[in-house]
């Protein structure tokens, strides 16, 4: 398995629960900051919670309202179940259990991503079927008719002879890609990510099971669920497509700007923040109010993307490695 990023990690659990040795090459732990894919899928959060929510139940957050874009304008469909409970949660964390679309309502959730990745990293690596290799995969040799990767050569020229099968978690750098010479298709625009978590010392009960109790929590819907607004350069001085989710006692909020335009090129990190927090006050959500103490700004460029193909005779491109969507282009 290349790369211990979340599509790595949750291969080797796989592996290591199917009682299958294998080796898995990747970096250092990773540190406790905010990262991007907090807001799951409604499969995948009851997915990941059969797995890790007993042990991890302090990363998991219900959420009531999903919110999807056209192309134009979002839109909020709701989801509120009058019967969440802790407890009606906890009992789909086993992994035996069957889970079906019906219990969706009941499972909508938000993945504390800067909490997650640490535990699973040290989860999967405490496995005994796992065999860890710390070190950076330079490139792989790729032998074209027969489609399989022959050789994985590391920092500090070591390698990996004939390998049996080779998982490529490793997103854009993908060396397998690379070495079998895939045709990569462009998806969006290049982007330009700007983020940040607000946190709060402390947050009702109410919020955290995802339902508005009082009138005053009633006005803060947003703190239910996953929300995109859609800034205008008129009105704003910025223009993109902007997230907030709650996460307990903080809220992940950022932007998605075209690289290209003129803010992305002007402002920096913390001026963009300035202004996407007041286009979101602006429509009456009090996210530095409600939520007073600011992490760092986290900045990166970024080009979405899709392979040609996922997989060869030996190999797989795993999550990212294979495609990338924007996802106000991916509905």
């Amino acid at each position: 398995i290349l790369g211990t990023t979340v599509p790595g990690l949750l291969i080797s659990h796989s592996l290591s629960r199917a009682g299958r040795p294998h080796v898995l090459i990747g970096g250092p732990e990773p540190p406790e900051k905010p990262r991007l894919g907090e807001s799951l899928q409604e499969c995948a959060g009851p997915e990941l919670w059969r797995h890790f929510g007993r042990e991890m139940s302090e990363c998991f957050y219900p959420k009531n309202h999903i919110s999807l874009f056209n192309g134009e304008s979002p839109h909020v469909v709701m989801f509120d179940d009058p019967h969440r409970t802790t407890a009606r949660i906890e009992r789909l964390a086993d992994p035996a259990r069957r889970v079906t679309f019906r219990t969706a309502a009941s499972t909508l959730l938000h993945l504390d991503r800067s909490r997650f990745d640490v535990r699973l990293y040290r989860r999967v690596l405490a496995e005994p079927a796992c065999r860890f290799v710390p070190g950076r995969v330079t490139h792989v040799d790729f032998e074209g008719t027969s489609d399989r990767i022959t050789r994985i050569h590391m920092e500090g020229g070591r390698t990996i002879e004939t390998p049996a099968y080779v998982f490529d978690t490793l997103a854009w750098h993908a060396p397998v890609a690379k070495a079998a010479e895939l045709a990569t298709k462009a998806t969006s625009a290049p982007q330009r990510v700007v983020w940040r978590h607000y946190r709060a010392e402390q947050v009702s009960e109410d919020a955290l099971l995802g339902r508005p109790a009082r009138e005053r929590e009633q006005r803060r819907w947003w703190l239910h669920g996953t929300n995109l607004l859609r800034p205008y350069r008129e009105a704003d001085g910025i223009e993109g497509i902007s997230w907030l989710i709650c996460l307990g006692q903080a809220v992940s909020c950022g932007i998605s700007l075209d690289a290209e335009s003129p803010e992305a090129g002007e402002l920096d990190a913390e001026q963009i923040l300035e202004r996407l927090e007041q286009a979101w006050a602006r429509r009456g959500v009090d996210l530095v109010e409600r939520f007073p103490e600011r992490t760092a700004a986290e900045d990166f460029r970024h080009a979405y993307f899709v392979r040609e193909r996922a997989y060869g005779r030996n190999w797989l491109l795993a999550g990212g490695s294979f495609a990338q969507f924007w996802y106000p282009g991916s509905l």
